[in-house]
């Protein structure tokens, strides 16, 4: 069945640590995980953009937008991936958390893009390195 990878990692690196530095160690892990993710108020902002993407996509916004730029890019080759990078790029200039822009942008644009026969890998793939535009 397979192990998920962060609990992999997670529990190797508790059990390196319990063997090298000891018991005493343990605290300062659990403090500093505490004190990097779950304090970070920044990371609340990822539910709320992936209901918005989940409004816009429900609503047929998103559809309607992709269509209208496919018309526009219809000569250009690859116009449909073309649009994704640039709303990702606008959307990464808006949110600044990469998780919430893959994850908007994977509700969003890949319905549109398989609709039109695009290649599954090209689109997860235009979608995945468009989301790492945060800066």
């Amino acid at each position: 069945m397979g192990h998920p990878l962060a609990f992999v990692l997670g529990g190797v690196a508790v059990i390196g640590a319990f063997l090298g530095p000891g018991e005493r160690v343990l605290g300062t892990i659990i403090n500093n995980i505490y004190g990097n993710s779950m304090d970070n108020y920044v990371l609340v902002a990822i539910p709320l953009f992936v209901l918005m993407a989940r409004f816009l996509n429900d609503s047929g916004v998103t559809e309607k937008m992709f269509e209208a730029m496919r018309l526009l890019l219809a000569n250009l080759r690859g116009g449909l991936a073309l649009t994704v990078v640039i709303v990702s790029v606008l959307l990464a200039a808006t949110t600044g958390i990469v998780g919430a822009s893959i994850a908007v942008m994977g509700m969003i644009a890949l319905v549109p893009m398989l609709k039109h026969s695009y290649n599954k890998e090209l689109s997860t793939g235009v979608i995945m390195a468009s989301g790492c535009l945060v800066s």
